[in-house]
């Protein structure tokens, strides 16, 4: 910046600090909801706490819900805008002092078509436009600044009334004369724009209207806000400054895109989590709006007529209509929002008010106890309204009665028969809604179930306010997005799994996936698929293998792990299983979703044993076993419904069972070629917004998948095991856990579009199984020493001549005289049946595996020289499959 540039800056940031009214005007810019000494909310709170306050000759916004420090007008819009300083006064410049600006400063400044199209409205005097709104029965001189402009043609007459939105990206154009058939014209964005001129921050009531005319109408007497047009895409987001906590009134157009947009804005709001106090549908008559009735003098009568409006939210319980038809059919009547039974007082008929408010049920809950829920509303006469869930065994006059006094506002002084009496009546009329406790696929629903909705014959159906989708014919209960468990921690791990479609189908992430990992992505793609039908592959043939992603720090492990979890919500990020994680705790992660991808990090040696028992169940569908509380010494077994992919810096050795039981993922360090790159920036961008597209495609091909499944396994396990001399020796689970993925293959690729071939797929897969194989040979014939040896130990074979445990950096190492060992160890195979290694080939076995301890003692090759002891190999004690209290007596 030039040194005039400089002290232009200066010159301008001083002309702020000295302009209260202009300081407030920014601050209003990016915060509406801001007014001078009353509380606000500026984050998503239960109660406000931020203010704006005026100290010497300065406006600061101040949060006294948190630690942050209070911010000047500058602060807040350099958040908000996320610029550096120089940007942001040329935005205040061009924004909020264009006016006062002379062309020469303006021209030096560079602008885009569209800025000085503004520009040059804006520099344009108001008398035509000004007239077309008074005859349009608008008070003009009442209005804010700036609240309209007016266009001019290349003549200089006046053709058009226009109006910017909030943020300067829409023109909105009304022509004085009808133009070629077209009225009205928008020029820039028009999704989202929102035209807030008329806005109160203050008022407790707020319109939406459907163009600003309408918004221009009610200024008198109404707080409002403009969508331009019913095509403008308005979300709950753009609406939250201007709605949390007040009443909303949706006040657009009484006509099929009027009230089509009107319900599209009404959803948004329900679906959001904005605190508002209620929300209206202002109906007005047919092909009348605000400013008709306006320009007839009749807008302030309507607006007065309760009957012109239809209560939205909190739903509106009716009184009786007729209080004798009532008493004879229920022996009660409501009326103020009130219940009343009548009953003989000295001999007369009296009325007793027995609550002060009325209820309704919602939907009934069952779960199979004799406890389900019941979801309450209740509106009191003051208008308050609640919900609440009340289960069936606090529906006694005791306990009902602590439920709703724990909400504040609600009483009731009827006797436990009257209750039943009203209670009797609302369970004739209640909806059931079935609870969902296992989150993805519903087996008696034929659905696939998110935390937020449900997929049903190829679309997504999103739940309601109260938790409740309906598909199917049935109501279906999901409680984690329930207004009722708004603030429930204990919903925070199924809000997780959640449906967010995203913007890219199957074919691209299977493409974007492929170029960026290969052959891996082969696997990963049809184990993901896999495991959408897990249920029927299990069904069909028993087990269900897992996925190793292998390899150190940096290699990308996390990064494929997360293109595939995106696909159930993007905060899912796995289970350490190296943060104190038991085998029940792992075991419950694996019940809570039904063909879902469960994800467990940092597998190693030094996991508790229970863990990887688990695991060799879990491949069978079997988590654990517990007791239950009956007297009959049943148990109860929690299944495993869900795929499982780990990750380990080394090869899962602990257990050769464990190992065989797994599709090993080898992600060895290499530098990523561009194409690779991009595929992935591309994928972690677009994973963002979720791939529940992806999803929703697969999950289509359900119903050919269960016709196809069984008999493409069989053809291919047929060919694997005895037509293919390469595979044919493999180990039984390793043939089956190709089979698997290439049946998997062509059930599919008839039906979606893989961006690789079958024979692609067939000679990875067989690569990966061959490399596999040779590990699990190597792993189980060094586990068959080690158990050799701990049997001869506990059979006092082997003493402390042959082994020492000694420490080292405070780790624990075993050292073994290997040339005394072997001879117990080959005695001990050829009395047990079992093949045994040579000497040379089996010291050079244990000598690859990671537990080794290489000498770093001079003149040695690999072995070592203990103290007492003599030479000697060394493995890490910890990394052994051994009992290590048996060695450590």
């Amino acid at each position: 910046m030039n040194k005039n540039n400089k002290f232009y800056s200066s010159d301008l940031i001083e002309r702020i600090k000295n302009n209260t009214e202009l300081q407030l005007n920014i601050i209003q810019q990016f915060i509406p909801q801001a007014k001078p000494n009353k509380k606000f909310k500026l984050h998503d709170e239960k109660t406000p706490s931020s203010i704006l306050k005026l100290h010497e000759g300065k406006y600061w916004i101040k949060n006294f819900g948190g630690s942050d420090k209070a911010k000047d007008c500058f602060n807040i819009a350099q958040e908000a805008l996320g610029c550096d300083m120089p940007e942001l006064l040329r935005y205040l410049k061009n924004n909020f002092l264009i006016e006062s600006t002379s062309i020469s400063e303006s021209s030096q400044m560079i602008r885009t078509a569209f800025e000085k199209q503004i520009y040059a409205i804006k520099c344009n005097s108001t008398p035509e436009v000004t007239k077309y709104l008074e005859k349009r029965g608008i008070d003009t001189e009442s209005l804010p600044k700036n609240a309209f402009y007016q266009n001019n043609n290349i003549n200089g007459n006046a053709d058009a009334l226009v109006f910017f939105d909030k943020d300067e990206k829409l023109i909105n154009k009304r022509f004085l004369n009808v133009l070629d058939g077209q009225r009205y014209c928008n020029k820039g964005c028009l999704d989202g724009a929102i035209y807030d001129i008329c806005f109160k921050a203050d008022s407790e009531q707020i319109f939406i209207v459907e163009g600003v005319i309408n918004s221009l109408s009610l200024a008198d007497t109404e707080s409002s806000i403009a969508i331009f047009s019913s095509s403008n895409n308005i979300t709950a987001d753009h609406l939250r400054n201007y709605i949390t906590n007040k009443h909303v009134v949706l006040a657009l157009d009484n006509d099929k895109a009027g009230n089509e947009a009107a319900e599209k804005i009404y959803d948004s709001i329900m679906e959001s989590n904005i605190e508002i106090q209620s929300i209206k549908r202002c109906v007005f008559p047919v092909n009348k709006d605000c400013n008709d009735l306006l320009q007839e003098n009749q807008l302030t009568a309507f607006l007065s007529e309760k009957k012109n409006y239809k209560q939205l939210f909190p739903e509106f319980i009716p009184n009786s209509e007729n209080k004798n038809e009532d008493i004879e059919e229920f022996n009660f009547f409501k009326r103020n929002s009130c219940y009343y039974v009548e009953d003989q007082y000295k001999g007369k008929v009296r009325e007793r008010r027995i609550s002060n408010f009325i209820m309704t049920i919602f939907y009934f809950l069952p779960d199979g106890s004799d406890d389900a829920n019941r979801i309450f509303f209740l509106q009191n006469r003051s208008g308050k309204s609640k919900l609440l869930t009340i289960s069936s065994k606090n529906l006694n006059v005791k306990s009902f009665k602590s439920s709703i006094a724990s909400v504040g506002g609600f009483s009731f002084l009827g006797t436990q028969n009257e209750l039943d009496i009203i209670l009797e009546s609302l369970r004739e009329r209640e909806d059931t809604a079935h609870n969902v406790g296992v989150l993805g696929y519903q087996p008696e629903f034929n659905l696939y179930a998110f935390s937020n909705g449900v997929i049903h014959n190829g679309s997504f159906r999103k739940v309601d306010r109260f938790g409740v989708v309906k598909a199917n014919g049935k109501c279906l209960y999901i409680p984690a997005f329930s207004v009722i468990n708004k603030y429930s921690p204990w919903f925070d791990k199924e809000r997780k799994f959640n449906f967010s479609p995203g913007k890219i189908k199957f074919k691209e992430w299977s493409n974007l996936f492929y170029k960026a990992y290969q052959d891996k992505a082969a696997v990963g793609i049809c184990f993901l698929i896999g495991a959408l039908f897990r249920d029927i592959i299990f069904k069909e043939i028993g087990f269900f293998p897992f996925v190793f992603l292998f390899g150190g720090y940096g290699v990308g492990k996390t990064s494929f792990s997360e293109i595939l979890l995106n696909l159930f919500g993007a905060d899912n990020k796995g289970l350490s299983l190296e943060a104190g994680s038991t085998s029940k705790s792992v075991a419950r992660s694996a019940d809570q979703q039904r063909n879902a991808l469960l994800y467990l990090k940092e597998l190693d040696s030094k996991i508790e044993s229970k863990i990887v028992g688990f695991l060799k169940t879990a491949y069978d569908g079997i988590g654990y076993s517990r007791a239950q509380t009956t007297q009959d010494n049943k148990t109860h077994d929690t299944q495993v419904n869900s795929a499982i992919m780990l990750d380990g810096n080394y090869l899962p050795i602990m257990s050769s069972a464990l190992f065989s039981r797994m599709i090993i993922l080898n992600f060895a360090s290499h530098l990523f070629s561009d194409e690779e790159t991009k595929a992935f920036q591309t994928l972690k961008k677009e994973g963002k917004s979720g791939f529940g597209n992806v999803i929703l495609e697969i999950l289509k091909q359900r119903s050919d998948f269960l016709k196809e499944f069984k008999e493409q396994f069989d053809i291919v396990y047929h060919e694997l095991k005895y037509q293919n001399h390469s595979t044919a020796n493999y180990s039984e689970r390793n043939v089956k856990h190709v089979t698997l993925l290439l049946a998997i293959y062509k059930v599919i690729s008839s039906k979606l579009e893989f961006p690789m071939s079958y024979n692609e797929l067939y000679e990875c897969l067989l690569e990966n199984a061959r490399e596999q194989n040779e590990s699990i040979q190597k792993i189980s014939e060094v586990n068959q020493f080690w158990n050799a040896i701990e049997f001869l130990k506990s059979d006092l074979k082997i003493n402390k001549q042959h082994y020492r445990i000694v420490k080292l950096d405070e780790k624990s190492l075993l050292g073994i005289r290997f040339s005394l060992i072997y001879p117990l160890y080959k005695r001990f195979c050829l009395s047990q049946n079992q093949s045994e290694l040579d000497f040379n080939t089996l010291l050079a076995l244990l000598k690859d595996q990671k537990s080794f301890v290489k000498t770093w003692q001079k003149g040695r090759i690999d072995s070592h020289t203990i103290k007492d002891f003599g030479s000697a190999y060394l493995f890490e004690f910890e990394q052994l499959p051994l009992e290590k209290e048996l060695w450590l007596k």
